[in-house]
């Protein structure tokens, strides 16, 4: 498939529908999927694209603002999924950044009482010396502070005041600097303070906590330096290197590409003020097209041959990307075990072991899912996809369900999803060892089905990732 338009915003479409698609919901992808849909929403074409067919912008963005709002937990915090009774103080402040930038917009609607607990909570967070000892403290009490003068926090000058004189993490440093020029319009003040305040480089690849990288960090330089009015050159510079991350990898984990299309976003709309300008020709095997103002081209170039090209006739430049896709030749149907394996086992009701992977209509069946990992791990997904002949018993209704085979290594996870086809769990943490899970279920249909593989992986770095075998079960009738 091939994507072509006037505008260098067609350079964000890969990240947006990574985030968009990503399947799990907790707050920080919930967030991540709607931040960059929000400040991409007038781009009516690319929107459309991500999108399914019967989806609605608008009523997307609004399910998904109250869906951070059922995470609210009873400090006003949000906890990290549905249910949760502690509050994510990360998460907290990125839900705050993105409701504080539909608030100023007016936009949405947006419970008044809820909002003013996250708000209250989050002060609370910018105001806590004991968050001053580790990097990861210090980047939370600084995009605290950010966030709320972001949406007109008249104490913002003096919460940025007491990190002065500590030695907060580089991209900090920039978030207090944009909430400095935020709260007072001083360019020159602002520009000595972010010379002369100290900062320091963040310590590391975080995979939980403020979930800190080199990319996050970028995308959040060149938003701070775009609202403090920064060097037309370090905001370029750092805006390449992020066009060129998302060229070279397509995205990066939820986090990473949500920052990358909010950082970019104005940027490269500042740069597409001639798009309206553009006039070309599209061609490939189903004929020519013409692509005229601030349209997206999307075509496809399938089989042996294939080929597509672009004339520019008007004083526009035009931004194309192509995108493969495929069956591979040969399916790879061995286990992947990167920093952490999986494997499926199946018992009776009565905790016997299932020979042959053949199984009885109507009756009963354990699943019991085994994790070993090889280092301690954070933010874990787990996904069980059930084969046609299964339906899944929900463990939240009946939790004795596993019968007698739970072992010391047993775990519960953080957050449990039964859905149509499969079982998700997640894992705030995993510990190096083996670990297993059990739950049931019903043979329901008389066949052969293929079982897809058991997979899991660790939500913040691809290169954590586990899956099983992919196999054959039968369900013989009754």
């Amino acid at each position: 498939m091939y994507s072509a338009a006037g505008s260098p915003l067609v350079r964000l479409q890969k990240a947006l529908e990574y985030t968009v698609g990503y399947p799990y919901g907790c707050v920080e992808q919930t967030v991540s999927r709607l931040m960059p849909l929000y400040l991409l929403r007038q781009s009516a074409s690319m929107v459309r694209t991500v999108l399914k067919k019967e989806e609605n912008v608008n009523d997307y963005v609004r399910a998904g603002i109250d869906r951070l709002f059922s995470m609210q937990t009873f400090s006003g915090g949000l906890g990290f999924w549905p249910g949760a009774v502690d509050p994510y103080p990360y998460g907290s402040i990125y839900g705050l950044h993105f409701l504080t930038l539909v608030k100023r917009d007016r936009s949405y609607d947006l419970p008044e009482e809820n909002l003013k607990a996250l708000q209250e909570y989050v002060r609370t967070i910018a105001a806590d010396p004991n968050r001053s000892s580790e990097a990861g403290g210090l980047y939370e009490r600084a995009y605290a502070v950010y966030v709320l003068a972001l949406g007109g926090d008249a104490q913002a000058v003096d919460m940025i005041e007491r990190l002065d004189n500590l030695r907060v993490p580089e991209s900090a440093r920039f978030l207090l600097a944009a909430a400095l020029a935020q709260s007072t319009k001083d360019a020159d003040r602002v520009k000595f303070y972010l010379s002369n305040a100290p900062r320091q480089p963040y310590p590391g690849r975080e995979l939980g906590g403020t979930l800190n990288s080199d990319v996050r960090a970028q995308a959040v330089e060149l938003m701070a330096l775009r609202q403090m009015g920064g060097a037309p050159g370090e905001i370029a510079q750092r805006a390449d290197r992020l066009v060129d991350f998302l060229a070279d990898n397509n995205h990066g984990n939820t986090q990473e590409s949500a920052f990358a299309v909010t950082a970019l976003a104005g940027y490269l709309a500042d740069a597409a003020k001639n798009a309206g300008q553009t006039a070309a020709t599209v061609e490939g095997r189903d004929g020519k097209s013409d692509l005229h103002g601030d349209e997206l081209f999307q075509g496809t170039c399938a089989g042996k041959g294939a080929f597509f090209a672009i004339t520019n006739s008007g004083p526009a430049s035009i931004y194309a990307y192509l995108t493969t896709r495929g069956v591979p030749e040969k399916v790879t149907t061995a286990p992947v075990s990167a920093d952490i394996g999986v494997r499926r086992r199946f018992f009776t009701r009565s905790g016997g072991a299932v020979a042959e992977s053949v199984f009885t209509q109507t009756e009963s069946y354990l699943v019991k899912i085994e994790i070993d990992c090889g280092r301690n791990l954070q933010n874990v997904i787990v996904s069980d996809l059930l084969p046609a002949g299964f339906e899944v018993e929900n463990p939240r209704l009946n939790p004795e369900a596993a019968g007698n085979i739970s072992r010391e290594d047993a775990v519960e996870p953080s957050h449990l999803e039964v859905r149509d086809d499969r079982l998700v769990l997640a894992f705030d943490s995993l510990g190096v060892g083996e670990h297993s899970f059990t739950y049931v279920v019903n043979a329901v249909a008389p066949g052969r089905f293929q079982y897809p593989a058991l997979e899991a992986e660790c939500m913040y770095d691809a290169k954590i990732r586990a899956a099983s075998a992919a196999g054959v079960i039968e369900v013989k009738a009754r």
